[in-house]
């Protein structure tokens, strides 16, 4: 086996802006500060980011069997040395967690990473008890959140675990200054997600888009601010093509709205974010991209991992929207005032993000 080989696991090969920023940010980190001399990940699809080699698929797009997938993560965990486990929700399934501690003890000496994770919710007691295994058993844990650090704490008091932040910020080092330098701030970007059509509850999600749709042709009628739908998951069926589109369709016709497609690159994408005025953020890693790139966010806020990273970074309350409960009039106000005026600062800087991000790969460097 070739020393310093590493798995990444996570949600990979997906079309997933989020995802695809948490892979480079991991594997970009890993060759960086773990001396990381070959990197495979967890993707049904060949992926290609800048900076970095194409990782060929590791897992297949259509199974032939039941659990074929399964056997490949094992497969792969059992050819690496150590694996990484980054970003996302990724600890909260007694099932997905007792996975990922067969991989731990498959794969080579380790210590295996988790970084800049959540932690729960659960459901079971069983998850309970897999996730207190998980973080013993785990070499380093770096959570994202607060919430996320007092339920690991309370499983595990003994395991290695330190309060982070969410990765995908350390791409800030490698974006093009330059690329964007003649850029004037223009726009309102929105960045949605189909959530109640994948879960069975579309007329929550068309009232939603309806008062979304009568709040930014307000703004835009306020500010003159034109709208940009923002597509984070370009996939084919699950993605957020069809939600913008059926938003478009709320917006009269006078107001100028342009859509912007899924883009594999993660530094473009933050390029883009940083020519905004403001994100309308669904997507989580919409509003933490733009918050590295000091654009400000208006958190539209469907889980708890949202409501989680709003507090660890301290967005003003009134820039924070459930989205079970929009009221237009209310985000009208919040728009229009900040585009006139300017919006609020949230209290964490984005240095000390980036240096809360950074302790994720500094600190499990002293264990490899």
């Amino acid at each position: 086996m070739q020393a310093n080989k590493f798995f990444l696991s996570g949600y990979y090969g997906m079309r997933n802006s989020g995802d695809d920023a948490l892979l480079m940010s991991s594997a970009l980190s890993a060759k960086k500060f773990l001396s990381a001399q070959s990197i495979e990940i967890s993707s049904p699809t060949r992926v290609h980011l800048p900076l970095l080699e194409a990782f060929d698929p590791r897992l297949a797009s259509k199974q032939s069997f039941r659990g074929e997938n399964r056997f490949r993560h094992l497969w792969s965990a059992a050819n690496a040395n150590r694996i990484i486990f980054s970003g996302g929700s990724v600890l909260h399934c007694a099932s997905d967690i007792n996975m990922k501690r067969l991989m731990m003890k498959l794969a080579g000496r380790g210590p295996h990473l988790a970084l800049g994770v959540g932690v729960g919710p659960f459901h079971t007691v069983t998850a309970e008890k897999a996730c207190a295994k998980f973080l013993n058993e785990c070499g380093y844990v770096g959570v994202r959140d607060e919430e996320s650090f007092a339920v690991a704490t309370a499983l595990a008091p003994n395991a290695n675990i330190e309060m982070t932040f969410d990765i995908a910020p350390l791409l800030i080092d490698y974006i093009d200054e330059n690329s964007i330098a003649a850029y004037q701030r223009r726009g309102i970007g929105v960045a949605l997600c189909p959530k109640e059509r994948l879960h069975g509850n579309p007329e929550a999600e068309q009232q939603r888009l309806r008062n979304i749709a009568s709040a930014l042709t307000k703004a835009h009628r306020d500010s003159g601010e034109p709208i940009f739908l923002i597509d984070f998951n370009g996939h084919n069926n699950l993605g957020d093509a069809y939600v913008h589109q059926e938003l478009r369709a709320y917006i009269p016709p006078g107001v100028p709205v342009f859509r912007v497609p899924y883009n594999s690159n993660p530094l473009r994408l933050m390029e883009r974010l940083k020519t905004l005025r403001v994100v309308l953020g669904m997507r989580l890693h919409a509003s933490i991209l733009a918050f590295m790139v000091e654009t400000p966010v208006v958190a539209l806020n469907y889980h708890s991992k949202c409501v989680g990273w709003c507090d660890q970074i301290g967005i003003p309350k009134v820039y924070r929207f459930d989205t079970h409960n929009i009221d237009d009039g209310i985000l009208t106000g919040v728009l229009s005032h900040g585009l006139y005026n300017s919006f609020k600062a949230p209290k964490l800087s984005t240095s000390d993000a980036y240096k809360a991000a950074r302790k994720n790969f500094e600190h499990a460097s002293a264990l490899v």
